[in-house]
């Protein structure tokens, strides 16, 4: 398998709790991704860890996950590695923000908070008025995954097309929804075209 399907694989498993198999996933994939020097993958399998740990509860093991990630993030200042996860990861970064004592990894943690856009504070001529950002804030695969909603697909033809989990599909739907602060995917579709985003 490549990284980006041991990634995609560990994201189902978390998706469908199979925590130990996504955890052997990942670890497979960190060791193949350190040794060959591959830093994004190795730093997006940790994030992964540090998703399936809060998604099973263990939320002490999830934290310590997280900050490790920041801390080997930080140098190179990556912001898409965390901000394309959205809502769940940004609460998770949130909470272990009271726990860093580094006022350089916490600069960092500001930095990656910050470039969240606050979509569900925003009123709906804020939202016209900063299309650029919400555009940004959708990841080349939730366009994709937007497009597909806007052709009237359902969701296993959008996991068909995209050769991805119907899970997938949903999270993908869940994040889209919360980014375009609309309750349901006609009302995400009807916001994207007024952004121009389709």
């Amino acid at each position: 398998m490549t990284d980006l399907q041991d990634a995609l694989l560990a994201r189902v498993q978390i998706e469908r709790r199979q925590f130990d198999d996504a955890h052997n996933t990942l670890t497979q994939l960190l060791h193949a991704t350190e040794s060959a020097g591959r830093g994004w993958t190795a730093l997006q399998a940790q994030m992964l860890q540090a998703m399936a740990f809060e998604a099973q509860g263990e939320y002490v093991e999830a934290l310590s996950a997280i900050k490790r990630v920041l801390s080997c993030a930080a140098p190179e200042g990556y912001l898409r590695l965390f901000i394309d996860e959205g809502k769940p990861l940004r609460s998770l970064i949130e909470d272990v923000r009271s726990s860093i004592s580094d006022s350089r990894l916490l600069t960092y943690v500001e930095q990656i908070l910050s470039a969240y856009p606050d979509v569900a504070s925003m009123s709906p001529s804020e939202i016209l008025d900063r299309p650029s950002e919400l555009i940004d804030s959708l990841s080349a695969r939730e366009l994709e995954v937007l497009r597909l909603i806007a052709e009237g697909g359902s969701n296993q033809s959008i996991a068909d097309a995209l050769v991805i989990s119907v899970g997938t599909v949903k999270s993908h739907i869940n994040r889209i929804l919360g980014k375009l602060d609309a309750r349901n995917r006609t009302e995400a579709v009807a916001h994207a075209r007024t952004l121009g985003l389709l």
